[in-house]
């Protein structure tokens, strides 16, 4: 229960602080939700009908009043106090809705009759519930003009009236437009997805002087008080201790306005749903209703302000004492700090430079972290009504930021972006784990899998765990098959190998840049391919020829086979030569530097290479392009000279 007592502290450090147009989705008051409205009535004082018009979509997002039954209702009579759909609010729906024209009574096993008691019921609650609250000491005059209305049981004629409902030939509600056979829809009937029915009316009450008298922050106030004063039941909440109002139905919708599934909840009372252990949900767990609300609408806010989201499975980290946002662990560095990025020259590879770049980009974006907290939690759901964390873990500010630039600088590796402007530059940066999981497994990753592999590298970041091999040979194992990808595609997976080869085997404190020094055996195979192939391409590129080189199509069966291969890559190299400056000296130096590093029986071995040799090839490949422009002349010429 720890996330609901963080969730809490949050809600309470930033409810005063914040507004409701700060970000889409608003931190709530206790005892409201957000709803969608389409319809927006006007009365006066008197609960006269002055007007109505449609919301537009935009603006359609509305803070109302709800209980505790009504806002987690899927199903059944539970009305808002206040703002509701037409089925609720409007006394004269069955005047004119078409009940069996709307749903099938056989599948219901309800006759019309019956549903359209069920109807006027609904409506009956929605009036004894608003009548109670304007009665009460908490009730005030906007909210009796509303009840005073409604009472009239006219607000489908007035809305008729106006042209905002339409009838057919038989005077029966439209609840449905047919546009191929009724022609352009209305304005009302664009923006609601399913039956007019259901369409959300909130109210506006005017006065003589023009001004509105139901003031958002005055109502949510008053109804906060009223409903808490209805508080009959208590028990002990497990959460903060005390005797309080013990929580029945906790909210939904919390990784967005239509998620139905909860985080807590114990209404399956049939079958083994207690295994024997429990008679009812309250002998499992009681959490008083202001800390499920406060923790819930708290983490409404936060996914909504600052949340990852891939599918069902959802990311937000957190700062415990205000809310603030901090580093996203699963969105693309790239993105995150586009505003600072700056084309890297070589120089910068060299791993000083780039990790007190990284260290500022962090620390700059983060601000200043307390050790109050800071809070990581993953959720999922394997169904459309239960929710499950399936990753928490709470940091100190320090812990947290070390953690974070501990993975950014050992896992950095060169990689090309584009800017705003669409310009293709380099930067050091640590790959995104979409990316990681999406060259591990194929671009079209299956979103099942997706998800699993997200969870799996998350502790890596933030834990410091070691990356998990399985995921790093297979990244290595695709970056070896430049043919089977499109050119972007392969670059990004060679840049996204070497950073994952180089955060497994940090001890070795691989560098960026070329190690001419390392007299390792995979690393000086890597190098050779890097040259066979820079050699061939160079030829090619003179002779005006585009295809890929021997070097690249062979880059698999090098992998498997290195001695052997690099036997018969040399030889095919001859042809080549005579195309270049002095009969390709420059690469033939380079070979020959190359091949004094090996020991005898290195060379001669035709065991597989690892992953090592992709830094290498990467690395030498670099060290002959990098930093070069075309108008400037081919890279190897100007380096020959």
């Amino acid at each position: 229960m720890s996330w609901i007592v963080k969730l809490n502290k949050t809600y309470d450090s930033v409810i005063g602080h914040t507004g409701l147009d700060e970000s889409k989705v608003p931190l709530l008051p206790i005892s409201h939700t957000t709803v969608q409205a389409q319809i927006s009535v006007t009365v006066d004082m008197d609960g006269n009908f002055v007007s109505a018009s449609v919301i537009p979509k935009e603006a359609a997002t509305t803070v109302i009043p709800c209980t505790e039954a009504s806002g987690a209702r899927t199903s059944g009579k539970a009305p808002h106090p206040l703002c509701d759909t037409l089925e609720y609010v409007a006394g004269d729906i069955t005047d004119y809705y078409d009940v069996e024209g709307d749903s099938d009574p056989e599948s219901s096993g309800l006759d019309d009759s019956k549903k359209t008691e069920d109807i006027k019921e609904s409506h009956q609650e929605y009036v004894g519930l608003l009548k109670e609250w304007c009665e009460s000491q908490y009730g005030n005059d906007g909210l009796s003009a509303v009840l005073k209305y409604v009472e009239k049981g006219s607000l489908c004629s007035d809305l008729i009236g106006l042209g905002l409902l339409r009838l057919d030939d038989e005077g029966r509600l439209i609840t449905d437009w047919n546009k191929g056979t009724m022609g352009e829809k209305p304005e009302l009937y664009s923006v609601i997805a399913g039956s007019s029915v259901k369409s959300f009316v909130r109210w506006v009450v005017s006065t003589p002087s023009g001004d509105e008298e139901l003031s958002e922050q005055a109502i949510w106030k008053s109804w906060e008080k009223f409903y808490e004063s209805k508080a009959e039941e208590v028990g002990i909440c497990m959460i903060t201790g005390e005797e309080v109002l013990i929580a029945e139905n906790h909210p939904a919708k919390i990784r967005n306005s239509g998620d139905k599934a909860k985080l807590i909840s114990s209404n399956d009372t049939s079958g083994f749903t207690f295994r024997g252990r429990f008679l009812n949900g309250k002998e499992a767990c009681t959490v008083g209703y202001l800390a499920s609300h406060k923790a819930h609408n708290a983490l409404r806010w936060l996914i909504g302000k600052q949340g990852y989201h891939q599918d069902d499975w959802c990311i937000v980290s957190w700062t415990v004492t205000d809310g603030r946002n901090v580093v996203n662990l699963v969105q693309d560095p790239v993105d995150i700090f586009a505003a600072n990025l700056t084309d890297e020259e070589p120089v910068a590879y060299t791993g000083k430079i780039s990790s007190d770049k990284i260290n500022a980009m962090i620390g700059g974006y983060n601000g200043k972290l307390d050790d109050e907290g800071i809070v990581t939690m993953v959720m999922d759901s394997a169904s459309k009504g239960r929710l499950a964390i399936v990753y928490y873990k709470e940091f100190s500010g320090s812990e947290f930021e070390a953690n974070l630039s501990h993975w950014y600088n050992s896992c950095s590796w060169p990689r090309n972006y584009k800017d705003s402007e669409g310009n293709k530059k380099t930067t050091v940066l640590p790959p995104s784990l979409k990316n990681i999981a999406r060259c591990a497994y194929g671009w079209k990753v299956d979103d099942g899998l997706l998800k699993s592999t997200l969870n799996r590298l998350m502790p890596c970041v933030i834990e410091r765990a070691p990356i998990p091999r399985d995921i790093v040979q297979s990244v290595v194992n695709n970056a070896c098959k430049p043919t089977s990808f499109e050119v972007y595609e392969w670059e990004s997976m060679l840049s996204l190998a070497c950073a994952m080869y180089k955060k497994q085997n940090e001890k070795e404190r691989y560098e960026m840049v070329l190690d001419k020094e390392r007299k390792t055996r995979d690393y000086l195979f890597g190098r050779l391919l890097a040259v066979a192939d820079a050699m061939e391409g160079y030829a090619l590129r003179k002779a005006g020829e585009k295809r890929q080189t021997n070097a690249m199509r062979s880059m698999q069966r090098f992998a498997d086979r290195p001695s052997s291969t690099w036997r018969n890559l040399n030889l095919a190299l001859a042809p080549y030569r005579s195309r270049l400056p002095n009969n390709g000296s420059f690469y033939d130096k380079a070979v020959s530097e190359i091949m004094d590093l090996f020991e005898p029986e290195d060379f001669v071995s035709d065991r597989r290479l690892s992953g090592e040799f992709l830094l290498g090839f990467y690395t030498q490949r670099a060290d002959f392009y990098i930093g070069k422009k075309e108008e400037e002349g081919e890279e190897t010429e100007t380096q020959e000279e």
